[in-house]
Formats: C-alpha cells, sequence, structure tokens
C-alpha cells in the first residue's frame, strides 16, 4: 500500500481560517508514483495552498488552500501544468462550478469593508420583535 504524498507551502498560514478549503480532486492517470512528489511540490509552491495529499491508489488528490488567496481556476491550471488532469466529466465539471462559485464568493467577503448582510444568523435573531 501506498502512503499519501503531503507537502506544507507555509507554514504561517493559519489551516483553521474560516477561508480554508479542501478539496479532493480525480485525476487520471495517477496509478504511477513517480508523479507524485512532483505534483505535490508543484502545487505547494503556489500561494495560498497549504497542504497537498496525493493518493494514487484512488487516483485523487487532496488540496487544502486558502480561497481567499487563491481560486479553484489557478488550482487547476497548476494541476494541468504539473501533467496532472482533473476529471472533466459532467459531475466534476458542475462541482468545478460550484466551487467557483464560493472560493469568488469568499474572496468577495474577505476583502468587502462591510459584513455580509444576511449570513450571521446572531444579528438576524436579535433583530426579531419580541412578543
Amino acid at each position: 500500500m501506498q502512503e499519501p504524498t503531503s507537502a506544507i507551502s507555509n507554514d504561517s498560514t493559519d489551516q483553521n481560517s474560516d477561508s480554508s478549503v479542501s478539496r479532493w480532486f480525480s485525476v487520471e492517470g495517477l496509478d504511477n508514483g513517480l508523479y507524485a512528489p512532483t505534483i505535490a511540490q508543484a502545487l505547494a509552491q503556489q500561494p495560498g495552498v497549504q497542504d497537498v495529499r496525493v493518493n494514487s491508489e484512488s487516483d485523487g488528490i487532496r488540496i487544502r488552500y486558502d480561497n481567499a488567496v487563491i481560486g479553484i481556476e489557478a488550482v487547476i491550471e497548476a494541476l494541468r501544468n504539473a501533467g496532472c488532469h482533473p476529471r472533466q466529466r459532467f459531475w466534476d465539471r458542475l462541482k468545478y462550478g460550484w466551487w467557483r462559485y464560493l472560493d469568488e464568493n469568499a474572496r468577495g467577503n474577505a476583502t468587502s469593508t462591510q459584513a455580509p448582510c444576511c449570513s450571521n444568523p446572531a444579528t438576524i435573531h436579535a433583530q426579531r420583535r419580541r412578543r
């Protein structure tokens, strides 16, 4: 059994921050163990990438990154540049679109000077009229 390869790009990055997400990519042709260190190293060099785990047995890569710093498109492009092509089936494309939306939303919230309008249940509850 082959152990997953792990690489961490930036030790000073808070891995439990609100904008840190973990994404699982199914890739094609990862059964060759020689690619794992190369892929992990190439992805770890990207800004915002915190952790990379390559699992050759299941042809998958788990990437933890800060979606306020780097988006899904940059991660997919880095995978392609490393010679590892993410699957492009219907479900995969749907997931990538959803992740793209979440990343753009997180980046917008991180750079906004105001708090999000409706996502804080505490303020909604506090504003309710008591009878």
